[in-house]
Parts: C-alpha cells; structure tokens; sequence
C-alpha cells in the first residue's frame, strides 16, 4: 500500500468517525465568524450512471509468520529469460514536464521558477474577454461575494506578454496559494480581507510572496499598469504581463523551482470507469453567473461558456477550452466581514471557502466523467498536496494539458450529462 493509499484511507477514516458522531455542517448565514469544521459530503447531482460508492480497504491484521525449517532441496538452474520492465500508463514526471500540466517544455529553465498565482475577474460581463487566460496552466473559479465568481489563475509553464486585468485577493487565495507553492498577484483587498487572509501565515511571512500595490504589502515592483481604455471601468484598467512578475519574484529572493511531491498524475490513457459525458453547467446565480462547459472531440477538449456567449480570450482571440474540468465540492460560510453593500435589502459578507479536510468532486476528461474525493489535510501549510482519488484510495489522472478548477458549495447547481 503506497502513502497516497495511506493517507486518504486514515482521512477517510477518522472523516467517518466525524460523520457518525454527528458533527453538524457549517451553513452560510451573516452572521459574526464560525469557527471554521471540517467539510461535510453531500448528495451529489447524479451522473448518468451510478458509480459504485467509496468503501474503506480493511487494515490487514498482523500474524506471527513461523520461521521456516531447514531443508535439503535442489536448487533448480535459472531459466535464461528477459524479465519484463514494469510498465505505466502514467507520465512520468522529469525535470522537463510541467507538474501542473503533465506536459514536457521546450526549455526546463521555465519550470525552474515559482508559480504566479494572478487574480482575473469573471463580473461584470465588461470584464470579458480578459487577457491570457488560455496560457495559464491551472484556473480555480470560485465565489467573490454576491454569488459572483473570480478566477485565480496559475502560471509557470508559459510567458504571457499581456495579462489581466487584474483585480483584488479573497479569502480563498489564502489556501490556493500555498496549495500551489505560488506567488500571489492583485491590485489589492478589503482591508479586514487582507488581516485574515495574511497575519500569522507561514505562506505570507515578510510579504514576499504578494505582489500588491496596497499596503501593508511590498508594492508591485512595477509590474502592474493601467491601460488606456475610456470605455471600461477604472478598476477594470490594470494590468500586468509574467516576465515583469518574475522580476519582481526574483528580486525578493523566492524566484526558484518549487517540489510538488507528485500532487497530481497524468496519463493519455482514458481510465477505466467513466461515464459518458459532454456537457457541464453550473450555476452560481441565475442569469448573472452561469458556466458551461461543452466537450469537443475533435480537440479533446471543453469549450468554456458564459451566460450562454464563448469565453474568448482577448490575446489569443481563441475561445478558452481547457483540457480536463474538476468540479469540487467545498463548504462555504459566511464571515463577518461586510464586503458588498449595494443592496440594502441583502448585504453581502465575504465567504470563507474551506478547501481542507475532504469532499466529493467530479473530473471531466475525454467526454467522460469521474467521481473522485479531493483531499488536503491542513489549511493555510504548503507541505499538503490537494490531491484527487477515486474509490480505491489511488490517485485519478488527469489528461496532460490545462485544468479548470471549479469550487462550488456543497449544495451547488451542478448539472452534468449529454
């Protein structure tokens, strides 16, 4: 039994143990902040076809082995055969594959870097089409405040010449970013936003790992600017491109290569298991954020859809289309934090996204879907990886390419099929 087998099978023990004492789950209210419980496994939406439910392997009993006794016996003379190399559908991981995408580089030297973790905006809709987002290796989607959603996305396998725009951190950056061992850009935060996500964090120590114009951060070293553009919102204008952001990452020191322990296994090969699937929708509020995601088989790979129009990204003039789509379910809860207050009638406070413990999800790859368990051990420590099994307790993998990451409440309108 190998330690990834280990390590989800006591997570998923004592998460059993946890359920049959009846812990309650957190809810979303607005309510003064809660002290953060371990996320609970929902009722999923259902898949085409039922996959056969996770059940814990049994812990061999240890036995007393007797010594065996002595004989005379004819040793046999070797056979003169070759014996066979192991095989694996599994990519292996070199120093000349991207641990994000599963994807072998021209130039290693591009992975010999850390990370940028850059906050995009997905609302309003003029916020579209942003810039780059096709050359990130990694995108998780996630709640802002109001139902709206952010992207954070992940860059180490490409340079981008023009990216953004860029906009404020959340909450949930405080677990991506350490999930990811990564930088993390914005163009600021609430100040209450910026206390809780940073003080006392081993990731945010010294600030050096967050490129900001705000205080009390370090600045943006000149990364960032604004373009000249009458038509858009000011917070809409600013902007910033990967060379400019590892200057600055390497003038702090912390530009080097970071080890992601295996976080995630690839392989062309389809796994077994899976369920015919070409179309994901999600809906996070009715006709404002609504994402679709339509499989392509001439490209294997998923069209990204907005309120029913392409997402297109502006340098390329391509419509987005990941490789592999993951869809986790996360416990989400209401902080005491005021974030939005353009409705009277219902404020919005910022929402705490506990992407640690375990939880249900979903992969899509190759027109196919997958159950899986995500799992993290610790919040806010780099030394866990986030990583996705499936019933057995092994790791599931992803097709090699680029992987949309979309975190949605445990009750979230999820609809998948064909």
């Amino acid at each position: 039994m190998n330690q990834t087998t280990k390590f989800a099978l006591s997570s998923a023990l004592v998460l059993c143990a946890l359920a049959l004492l009846g812990l309650p789950l957190l809810g979303c209210s607005n309510q003064p902040p809660i002290t953060p419980t371990a996320t609970k496994t929902p009722t999923l939406p259902p898949t085409p076809t039922p996959s056969p439910a996770a059940t814990a392997t049994p812990v061999p009993t240890a036995t007393h082995t007797p010594e065996p006794t002595a004989t005379a016996t004819l040793t046999p003379a070797p056979t003169d055969t070759a014996t066979p190399e192991p095989t694996s559908s599994l990519v292996q991981m070199g120093p000349d594959v991207n641990p994000l995408t599963g994807l072998r580089v021209d130039d290693e030297a591009r992975l010999n870097r850390r990370p940028l973790a850059v906050k995009v905006p997905n609302y309003p809709p003029s916020a579209r089409p942003q810039s780059g987002l096709s050359l990130a290796d990694v995108v998780f989607e996630h709640e802002a405040e109001a139902a709206l959603t952010r992207f954070t996305a992940i860059f180490l396998g490409n340079d981008v010449e023009t990216l953004g725009p860029v906009r404020s951190m959340r909450l949930v950056d405080s677990e991506i970013v350490p999930i990811m061992r990564s930088m993390l850009v914005a163009s600021g935060g609430h100040p209450a936003v910026k206390i809780r996500m940073t003080e006392g964090k081993p990731w945010a120590e010294g600030y050096t790992r967050i490129i900001c114009p705000e205080q009390p951060f370090l600045g943006d070293g000149g990364a960032l600017y604004r373009i000249d553009a009458p038509d858009k919102l000011f917070e809409l204008t600013l902007y910033t491109n990967t060379a400019d952001l590892w200057n600055v990452t390497a003038e702090r020191g912390v530009n080097q290569r970071v080890d992601y322990d295996d976080m995630w296994v690839f392989s062309e090969v389809v796994p077994e298991d899976g369920v015919q699937a070409t179309r994901l929708r999600i809906t996070y509020r009715p006709d404002v954020t609504e994402v679709e995601y339509l499989y392509d088989p001439e490209t294997n790979a998923y069209q990204r859809f907005d309120v029913g129009e392409p997402l297109v990204d502006a340098l390329t003039d391509e419509q987005i289309a990941p490789t592999n789509v993951i869809v986790l379910y996360v416990n989400h809860v209401d902080t005491d934090i005021l974030a939005d207050e353009h409705d009277r009638d219902r404020p919005w406070y910022s929402v705490s996204i506990q992407l640690w413990g375990q939880g249900p999800g979903k992969l899509l790859r190759d027109g196919q879907v997958y159950d899986l368990t995500w799992i993290r051990e610790n919040p806010q420590q780099e030394d866990d990886r986030l990583i996705f099994v499936d019933d057995q307790a092994e790791q599931i993998p992803l097709r090699p390419g680029t992987t949309w990451i979309q975190l949605v409440r445990l009750n979230g309108v999820v609809e998948i099929g064909n």
